[in-house]
């Protein structure tokens, strides 16, 4: 990490992710996979009750995580996606950076 990423000094380090992710998307993120039910979070489910899928396996997220264009990936999934492209799989837009903000 650079340290413009990292804050030093404090009991735990403090990652400041408006450097690579837009806010709005990281809530987006999040808001795909976790639900608030009164004052916890709670995994998200669909209309049929199911568990939100990876847009690659189009299975139950084992490990979320939140790419730069957005979206909700399964770390090992996309983790194979970018070792090969430097693309969005959803969009097919070249990625600004690969970093991935877990979402668990």
């Amino acid at each position: 990490p650079s340290s413009g990423d990292l804050c030093l000094g404090l009991a735990m380090p403090v990652w400041n992710l408006a450097s690579k992710f837009n806010p709005e998307d990281i809530g987006f993120g999040l808001s795909r996979v976790w639900a608030i039910d009164r004052s916890k979070l709670v995994p998200q489910v669909d209309v049929t009750g199911g568990l939100p899928q990876c847009p690659l396996t189009l299975e139950p997220y084992d490990d979320p995580v939140l790419l730069v264009d957005g979206f909700v990936y399964d770390r090992s999934s996309i983790s194979k996606w970018l070792e090969a492209n430097s693309t969005s799989p959803c969009t097919n837009l070249e990625l600004r950076h690969k970093t991935m903000l877990s979402l668990e």
